[in-house]
């Protein structure tokens, strides 16, 4: 794994000059595999962020846990380590012809049980389909603001979304997981068997290559949520307003600032197309409550360019932030900062220099409530900070990229008076690692169990949670 201090240069270097150790395709290939000159190939490796360039000696799309298994099998009696994608999303480093990929994306299955409130979906599941599915149902997962994510990473990886401040953390809501070992063996993870390996499934990553993942859901037909936005010019006294009401807001709302470049697409409204804009977010269980708290949160701000504020279904939370619908090379910072006045919050998100093409977006969102109360036990099921500083920029090249990593070392010096030093793995796009994501204690339990279940170091790992 490169180490935390990897150039932004490095991060994005191309590995097609390798010599790959499978270069033809023999009777005892896994079917699911597809080699670098064969079709299918480059479809299954490209990653969401494609600030990680990669070209792994093999690829495989499996469609059942048991060709997973074989798929294990065959790399590791060809010394290939183990690297896992769904979408794509986390994507942070190059793989080369060290590693064998495997896709899931046809680990898609959902399965609502709609008494028992909970949802078994397949690891390469996207919220959008689950969250359709369940909404249907009445009922909500603990989904992100975009919902082209893969349900898997964003729960091992902790997820901070809508509904954050009501029911915590995604990672929280993990009951089970189905999954392949190191070994290439098919397991189970539960409270009553292997809880261990449970325990680090929720926000540590884990232990194997998920097949299988069963979910906690909460009963929400629908909720009151979205954005306003305003000019760029407009952002102190946003950001002003919004701190000054937020601590009055129930642990039923999960709200947020942030400010955006936002470019000519067709996708989004029109008023706010090609402008540097800030946006005020949020989403409330409890309608009448949320809309009354939002109304007087609003008040003494000017007319909005545009207001997407409605009661909407749980599966019409992914319309609200606006996350671009098309792969992008991004790098991001996330990190949990202590409580904020207004004159440090508009200091730091005007450190971020919205508008002169860098970053695309910094933002500010409201932690506390159930996001700061563990509600069930793992690896990362709660945060520390009152705030989470979450910034993207987009790096088309090495160039790009370093003037992006400067800018975003520059905010986080900005915010150094107010960082907790934690910061939020699965929210800082194309880093390979996640400084102080977990407890110091939880940190050095979750290397001791990886350590324990994988010796050898087969399965990679995207984002560095343990000590290296």
């Amino acid at each position: 794994m490169p180490g935390a201090d990897q150039s932004p240069h490095r991060l994005i270097h191309d590995t097609m000059t390798s010599a790959y150790p499978i270069q033809k395709r023999t009777a005892d290939l896994p079917s699911v595999v597809r080699l670098p000159n064969e079709q299918g190939y480059s479809e299954l490796v490209r990653p969401f962020n494609l600030i990680a360039k990669q070209r792994p000696a093999l690829v495989a799309a499996p469609r059942t846990s048991a060709e997973v298994s074989e798929v294990v099998r065959f790399a590791t009696d060809r010394q290939l380590r183990v690297a896992v994608q769904g979408t794509g999303h986390g994507a942070s480093v190059s793989l080369g012809d060290e590693v064998a990929l495997i896709a899931t994306r046809h680990l898609d299955t959902v399965e609502i049980d709609a008494d028992a409130g909970t949802a078994s979906v397949g690891a390469g599941t996207v919220w959008k389909s689950l969250a359709s599915i369940a909404a249907d149902a009445g009922l909500a997962g603990l989904a992100g603001t975009a919902s082209t994510v893969g349900v898997c990473g964003y729960v091992l990886g902790g997820g901070l979304g809508w509904l954050g401040r009501r029911h915590g953390l995604a990672s929280s809501s993990l009951i089970a997981v189905d999954y392949v070992d190191a070994a290439g063996e098919e397991r189970h993870a539960g409270e009553a068997d292997d809880p261990e390996a449970l325990w680090a499934f929720r926000g540590g990553g884990g232990v194997g290559i998920v097949t299988r993942l069963r979910l906690q859901l909460w009963p929400h037909p629908t909720l009151y949520a979205g954005a306003r936005f305003w000019p760029m010019e407009h952002l102190p006294a946003v950001v002003e307003r919004w701190l000054n009401v937020a601590d009055s807001f129930p642990q039923e709302i999960t709200s947020m600032v942030w400010s955006v470049n936002a470019p000519d697409a067709s996708g989004l409204p029109e008023p706010i197309r090609s402008r540097a804009v800030v946006a005020l977010g949020a989403c409330g269980t409890d309608v009448a409550s949320a809309q009354a708290h939002l109304v007087d949160c609003f008040g003494p701000l000017p007319t909005p360019l545009f207001d997407s504020f409605a009661e909407r279904r749980p599966d019409q939370l992914g319309q609200i932030h606006l996350d671009p619908p098309v792969p992008v090379p991004v790098i991001g910072e996330a990190r949990q900062l202590e409580d904020l006045d207004p004159t440090r919050a508009i200091a730091i998100m005007q450190a971020a220099g919205i508008g002169d093409g860098v970053l695309t977006l910094v933002e500010l969102r409201q932690l506390g409530g159930a996001l700061n109360r563990s509600q069930s036990d793992g690896a990362l099921t709660a945060m520390d900070g009152a705030f989470a500083l979450i910034a993207v920029g987009t790096a088309p090249d090495p160039t790009g990229a370093a003037v992006v990593t400067e800018r975003l070392a520059s905010l986080v010096r900005e915010a150094a008076p107010v960082d907790l030093g934690r910061s939020i793995a699965n929210l800082r796009s194309g880093r390979s690692h996640a400084p102080g994501a977990l407890t110091e204690t939880n940190t050095r339990r979750l290397g001791r169990i990886q350590r324990e279940r994988d010796p050898s170091g087969q399965l990679s790992r995207a984002m560095g949670l343990t000590e290296p």
